[in-house]
């Protein structure tokens, strides 16, 4: 048997508000009789109302997928219930008035008809307090999380106007449709981004580029090793070519293949060693990311109250470098921004951990962050924290979290206008930033204009009413209403096989660049697009959003620093991703300010030929000059120690002590070798280091443990 098919949900529904139809009275049968013996539609034809119930449509409740479409009919009687589209039929007055007994008075009509729901039980008259669509699982009007919900049928005229809000709202708000946006009220001049203290020439070379952008100077980095070296009373001499050399590493093992041994000196096939010692030794470059990870001496104090603070620092410099050398454009563009993690959290972990499932990377540490239009440049970071924590941040009292949110980044990054001379930026921000409220906030409290799309949340905008009106439409027409309450507001829809609509305080609907959509042809496989009408500021749009996007795939699909040095520190994790995202900043000012790469795309390839002709301006020693450090003896952590007691849990010595043992692995792997059967000699000493390998106290084990682990660290040179 064929399952019922139901039309897609995005197509509107069959009937609309206030549409007179019927419904048989026999779908409201069920077992239940009355005094006579009669269920419900002989008990209703008895009584001369016919075969039908008569009644008016008063809502259409939300279309779900795989389900009915659902309307709540209020019928002639004063009562309401609920009914799917196959149940319901067409009517009209006339039809009601002959099929009704000429003798029967509207009284005698009204009290035999009773209201059932679908499986026949009797409903409880029920008062219409709105005519809003609802959701059939809430019962309430879906205001924030509305997915293709259809108000009211009717396609707005150019002039009429739509209220949007409730009656009892004061902010509540009225569109009025117009026929296009001809003139663009922004007046002001459009301006790209620069730097304000490097001279950038012929000369310029790209380590000056990524020095100004760096978020702690190489100098506060060395003192912040020296500090964490005499805390824990290392003995070695820091000075800025480590620094450097760092740097150097951090970069350029990004270029060899995951689980690569960097240190290795041996060649394997026709591939040469890295040799990743000549820069430095292993042993001081993991002490140098461990001291990074600590902070300076101020962030020790701090922990308990500022569980952050051994990666703000990087975060706040980041952000310092941005306003003081560089003067940001007319075009920003937030969105957000992932650090992979997938270690600790909590106690003596990351402080709180994010899920967001439609990142490429979901889990790991979200920002918040803004793009300028110009280079793609990052210009601010901020990190979620939680939402406690997030809650307490500043414009959170004025707004809601997602306006508060956009308003700060925005206000951390200088951009006010306080006037009409200052520079007036334009916000182009995706559907998680836009709102109505939002596009006022920004113009309101900073000065700037706003455009972006409207899905979730449309409190104050004509959603459904843009819909409708779109659903006549041809592909590549637009729609436009105008706020008459605030000046220079309006929304937009754009017919694009899927009915889009955009909030925006500036532009024009005038023609602009068409959307290229890609096609092929099945018959010659030859590709080609076609081109679909928009208005200019949705094109506008759509160029300047994806500048986070694309720095996200450099950073996280290209250069992979999170893959390439694992690390159970997510202090470490922070700092290296910031690193990532002021090497791709490097190189997207370099793609449009030095003359030998404005020549170059966007590929892979040369984003790695940038990467490999910075590397030798950050350490430009020759290696005649270099010396390689001797590493220190990779058993030095080895110490054979106990393994514990235990309680014994039952039998005669119940509640006593006895050792932990484990059978020695040294015994096992002599065994394996001269293929002898049966278990290893149990044991209850094991390695402080190799927590799951026990070794006997009394033979050799413990010697060939330590033989095998200075084998295992000279043979791990595989590229």
């Amino acid at each position: 048997m064929c399952s019922p098919t139901y039309p897609p949900k995005n197509m509107p529904p069959k009937y609309r508000k206030k549409d007179y139809v019927k419904v048989l009275a026999n779908k409201f049968d069920n077992d239940e009789r009355d005094k006579s013996g009669m269920n419900f539609s002989e008990r209703w034809a008895a009584d001369g109302n016919g075969l039908w119930c008569y009644g008016t449509i008063s809502r259409v409740y939300v279309k779900k997928r795989g389900q009915p479409q659902k309307y709540s009919i209020k019928y002639d009687g004063g009562q309401s219930m609920a009914s799917t589209e196959d149940q319901i039929e067409p009517a009209n007055e006339e039809e009601d008035d002959e099929e009704a007994d000429d003798g029967e008075s509207e009284s005698d009509r009204d009290s035999g008809n009773q209201s059932t729901d679908s499986e026949g039980q009797t409903l409880k008259p029920q008062e219409d307090k709105d005519d809003d669509v609802t959701d059939d699982d809430l019962g309430s009007v879906n205001e924030d999380n509305d997915q293709n919900c259809w108000m009211d049928g009717n396609c707005v005229q150019i002039g009429e106007s739509v209220e949007c809000g409730d009656d009892d709202d004061p902010k509540q708000l009225t569109w009025t449709r117009i026929k296009d946006i001809e003139t663009d009220t922004r007046t002001a001049k459009h301006e790209q981004t620069f730097f304000k203290n490097l001279v950038i020439d012929d000369r310029t070379a790209e380590l000056d580029i990524f020095l100004a952008l760096m978020p702690v100077s190489p100098e506060k980095l060395l003192s912040i090793v020296r500090e964490g070296a005499q805390k824990a009373n290392c003995k070695l001499n820091w000075n800025l070519d480590h620094i450097f050399a760092a740097l150097c590493i951090i970069f350029g093992g990004a270029q060899f293949k995951e689980m690569t041994d960097l240190w290795s000196i041996t060649k394997k096939g026709m591939m040469p060693p890295p040799d990743f010692g000549l820069y430095l030794s292993r042993d001081r470059f993991e002490r140098l990311l461990r001291y990074w990870a600590f902070g300076p001496e101020k962030c020790w104090g701090e922990l308990l109250e500022k569980p952050w603070t051994e990666v703000q620092y990087w975060v706040q410099g980041f952000n310092k470098a941005r306003r003081d050398e560089l003067e940001v454009g007319t075009d920003l563009t937030p969105d957000e921004m992932m650090f992979a993690w997938r270690g600790k959290k909590g106690n003596g972990g990351i402080p709180h951990l994010s899920l967001v499932e439609r990142k490429p990377i979901p889990l790991g540490t979200e920002l918040k962050c803004v793009c300028e239009g110009t280079f793609g440049l990052c210009m601010h970071l901020e990190i979620q924290t939680g939402k406690i924590s997030m809650a307490r941040k500043k414009w959170c009292r004025q707004y809601k979290a997602t306006t508060a949110c956009t308003v700060r980044l925005l206000d951390n990054m200088q951009v006010r206008a306080t006037n009409t001379e200052e520079k007036k930026r334009c916000v182009f921000a995706d559907s998680w930033f836009a709102s109505v409220e939002t596009a006022l906030a920004v113009r309101t409290e900073l000065g700037c204009d706003f455009t972006g799309p409207i899905k979730t949340a449309h409190k104050y905008f004509p959603l459904e009413h843009i819909r409708w009106t779109l659903s006549e439409m041809k592909r590549g027409e637009h729609v436009v209403f105008k706020c008459n309450e605030e000046e220079n507001l309006w929304a937009i829809g754009w017919h694009d096989n899927h009915y889009k609509a955009y909030i925006t305080t500036h532009g024009t609907t005038n023609p602009g660049k068409p959307a290229d959509k890609k096609r092929q042809d099945k018959e010659t496989n030859t590709n080609f697009c076609i081109n679909i009408p928009r208005p200019e500021i949705l094109a506008q749009y759509n160029q300047e959003m994806g500048s986070v996007d694309r720095h996200n795939f450099y950073r996280q699909g290209i250069l992979k620093l999170h893959s390439t040095w694992k690390t159970k520190r997510w202090q470490t994790r922070i700092q290296l991703e910031i690193l990532a995202v002021t090497l791709v900043d490097a190189f997207l000012a370099c793609r449009k300010l030095i003359p030998r790469w404005q020549h170059e795309t966007d590929d892979e390839s040369v984003f790695w030929k940038f990467v490999c002709h910075l590397i030798p301006q950050i350490d430009p020693r020759p290696r005649h000059e270099r010396t390689r450090e001797e590493e220190t003896d990779p058993t030095a952590h080895c110490v054979q120690i106990r393994l514990g007691v235990k309680k014994t849990l039952s039998g005669k010595n119940k509640g006593l002590e006895r050792a932990i043992q484990g059978r020695c692995t040294s015994c096992r792997i002599r065994k394996k070798l001269k293929h002898l059967k049966g278990n290893s000699t149990p044991t209850s000493w094991g390695c402080a280091c190799h927590r799951k390998e026990y070794f006997c106290k009394n033979k050799t084990c413990w010697s060939e443990h330590l033989k095998a682990v200075r084998e295992k660290e000279a043979d791990m040179f595989a590229i």
